[in-house]
């Protein structure tokens, strides 16, 4: 794992920010996804079957968040009174007005959170190999 120390300034956040829920703050295991996964049923399966059968037999509870297209995610408006756990699968950081996360599959330390951006959820439905990828790497997010 590796603790991100930015010496960069992290992205103003810009009007089209989505509203962080009261209910989301204290959620600890988040995953973020692109708006596509709702309006694919096969997709939607997925991510079912991967937050129940990763997070939820891990004993955690784990709350989805779809990012609209266009706008971002403004992690840093998260508390940073407990530990989380956030998959970003299939957006970039700058969705989330993070700069300097770019690896795959990498798992990141930043303030109070463990981040582990994931390509699109379609890249793993049919990809055995991908989808082994992922689970090692969720792995290493869900490690204590």
């Amino acid at each position: 794992m590796k603790t991100f120390e930015s010496t960069l300034p992290i992205y103003d956040i810009p009007q089209n920010a989505v509203n962080i829920p009261d209910s989301l703050q204290k959620v600890q295991n988040i995953i973020l996804t692109s708006p596509d996964i709702q309006e694919n049923p096969e997709l939607n399966a997925f991510l079912n079957k991967l937050s129940d059968g990763v997070f939820v037999q891990a004993g955690l509870s784990v709350e989805t968040v779809s990012v609209p297209t266009g706008s971002v995610f403004a992690l840093r408006n998260l508390e940073e009174s407990h530990p989380r756990r956030i998959l970003v699968l299939g957006l970039q950081p700058f969705d989330l007005c993070l700069q300097g996360f770019a690896a795959l599959y990498e798992v990141y330390q930043w303030k109070n959170f463990r981040i582990l951006f994931a390509s699109n959820l379609g890249q793993y439905v049919h990809n055995d190999a991908a989808k082994r990828t992922l689970w090692a790497a969720l792995k290493i997010l869900l490690e204590k």
